[in-house]
């Protein structure tokens, strides 16, 4: 068993007046044809040795088929949101297709695409009250929730304390159209005002609990702690008053802790993940008594070395402008069968390109069951996603570019019955078609900063994932492909 550290703390419980309430968004389809593929278009992949651990990886069988694209449609778009970076984002329900980016939210329907209704994501939180005084909602993320029928929504607003609010939003069981949010003070901890306003949420779910972490950082733009909240489900559902829980800095919460999304009803415990340093990952816990959430300090996972934490920009066609890959930050986390599954962009061993990594770890353990790398001679990849369904198998979608192309969107995956630490040819899921500069305040050419990738929860073979690519001259889109393995 691992080194573990069994430093625990109690989580703060909170009793808040939050503004709370029930919404409800038009529905009305508009005609939209999508693309139906059905063949693949492989780039070759290769997968990193995790020398010094002990993790058997074997060399890729090149014949065996990727999963294939068996639907896909446009998402929201740039002129639609007129927001950099989209932070690309969606779940996908039984009938409908969530599509969370910044700046706006589109409901499709899941059959064929057709837009079902779209609005502002500051509409969409507006009758909180919060979205006021120039704060504005921002880095949303979204979860289809089968479990209880539902759609779990996050964004942030207001960028600097004391005016720093995490929304959350629940729908009607099967239903995207009607939801009750809330607005929650991100920078009010154990009724004492904080210094620091809350960034890049992350969100997790399990049979019971909603799970959202964020990074505080101060007013001057420096991270600060990690916050963890901690709801029950069925109080998210009526706009009644609540009560929660919070974490502040717990101990082993390092940059970006991810909480995990959890499939099985009789987990008990949520497991929560960042990156520690360059040869490992952190692991934490959260368990219940009476109630009352208990945060954990568990191992630390040891992986293949990173070579820096700076991650190179991405080149692009027919431009000098690099496209901004982010950092290594894990991304996203989930809990299937036993085991955590993460992802993040890291940089190639020379330094000279960006890749996508990901892991597989069994909590007991000090070193991952696999892990691999998604990597091109020539090409970069970044902002990845990742889902796996009941039968282990695994599909990552992520962007990708080169001197020779354009920003465009790709996906590749594994069965459980291939070789550790190796994924099938990627395959392109929609084609870049221009050169992409759009830049910030501070000068960088924003791209992200994440993806989405999920299951269906109608079908257990087919998986989702939404990326971006380049529609048009600086002028960014989103794309929805369900990829099965065929």
């Amino acid at each position: 068993m691992g080194n573990i550290n069994f430093n625990s703390t109690m989580g703060s419980k909170i009793s808040r007046t939050t503004p709370s309430v029930k919404i409800s968004l038009p529905g009305q389809e508009t005609s939209l044809i999508p693309e139906r593929v059905m063949q693949n278009n492989h780039t070759p992949n290769v997968n990193v040795n995790a020398k010094g651990l002990d993790i058997r990886i074997k060399k890729q069988n090149a014949n065996v088929t990727a999963p294939s694209i068996v639907k896909q449609f446009k998402g929201v778009d740039f002129n639609e949101s007129g927001f950099i970076p989209p932070d690309t984002m969606g779940a996908v329900g039984f009938k409908h297709v969530v599509n969370a980016v910044n700046g706006r939210i589109s409901i499709n329907k899941k059959k064929n695409g057709a837009v079902l209704t779209t609005t502002t994501l500051d509409d969409f939180w507006a009758p909180t009250g919060v979205i006021t005084g120039g704060n504005f909602a921002f880095d949303p993320k979204i979860l289809y929730d089968k479990l209880s029928n539902r759609f779990f929504i996050v964004s942030l607003a207001g960028t600097s304390s004391p005016n720093s609010w995490l929304l959350v939003g629940v729908s009607n069981p099967g239903d995207p159209f009607n939801w009750v949010i809330r607005a929650i003070d991100a920078d009010i901890f154990n009724n004492m005002q904080l210094d620091t306003w809350a960034d890049y949420p992350g969100l997790g779910l399990d049979n019971a609990h909603v799970y959202v972490t964020a990074n505080m950082f101060s007013n001057a733009g420096s991270y600060q702690a990690t916050k963890v909240w901690v709801f029950e489900k069925v109080q998210l559902y009526s706009i009644a008053s609540m009560t929660w829980y919070e974490f502040y800095n717990p101990p082993g919460a390092f940059f970006t802790t991810q909480p995990t999304q959890v499939f099985n009803p009789n987990v008990s415990v949520q497991y929560l993940i960042s990156r520690a340093n360059l040869n490992s990952l952190q692991l934490n816990q959260i368990t219940f008594s009476n109630g009352v959430p208990f945060w954990t300090q568990l191992q630390q996972i040891n992986i293949a070395p990173l070579s820096s934490f700076v991650v190179p920009d991405a080149p692009q066609k027919n431009s000098p402008q690099l496209i901004d890959t982010g950092d290594t930050r894990l991304l996203q986390a989930i809990f299937q069968k036993g085991k955590i599954w993460t992802t993040h962009t890291v940089p190639s061993h020379d330094g000279s390109r960006a890749e996508v990594a990901w892991y597989q770890i069994k909590p007991s353990k000090s070193t991952p069951v696999q892990q691999g790398r998604i990597k091109h001679r020539t090409r970069s990849y970044y902002y990845p996603s990742l889902a796996v369904n009941s039968s282990n198998k695994m599909v990552i979608g992520f962007s990708g570019s080169s001197t020779k192309l354009f920003a465009s969107a790709f996906f590749t995956g594994r069965l459980a019955s291939d070789a550790l630490g190796t994924t099938k040819p990627v395959t392109l899921l929609k084609a870049g078609q221009a050169t992409y500069f759009l830049t910030d305040s501070i000068g960088r050419n924003r791209w992200g900063d994440y993806s989405a990738t999920c299951v269906d929860p109608s079908n257990d073979e087919r998986f989702w994932t939404v990326q971006e690519y380049v529609v048009s001259q600086n002028f960014w889109g989103t794309w929805w492909g369900a990829v099965k393995f065929l």
